[in-house]
């Protein structure tokens, strides 16, 4: 999807490009149809942007409640090893304050 989104900017942007090579330098006078083309491409592009970002979260949310509920132990750490994230409850017999952990 993102491949799309870009490709289509990517022409919408070329295409704005040669409209601009075409006419004298410092002067931009285009037709009506043409600016209500360009505005339908980048209005389209802007809307592929959007449908992209819902699929995204959508995913993310998936895959959050996938790794919350695995029966194995999944963390993540910063640059300095210390516990930025971590799935499930605390493994049983370790001191493991999620909050302190965390914010250690």
């Amino acid at each position: 999807m993102a491949g799309n989104i870009t490709e289509n900017l990517k022409a919408c942007l070329d295409d704005i490009d040669a409209l601009l090579k075409e006419t004298p330098s410092g002067t931009v006078q285009l037709p009506r149809d043409t600016l209500d083309e360009i505005n339908a491409c980048l209005r389209n592009v802007m809307e592929g942007a959007a449908a992209a970002q819902d699929a995204l979260t959508e995913s993310e949310s998936r895959l959050r409640l996938i790794i919350e509920n695995s029966p194995d132990r999944i963390f993540q750490q910063d640059e300095n090893l210390r516990y930025t994230w971590y799935s499930g409850a605390p493994i049983q017999g370790m001191p493991f304050n999620r909050e302190k952990q965390l914010a250690a």
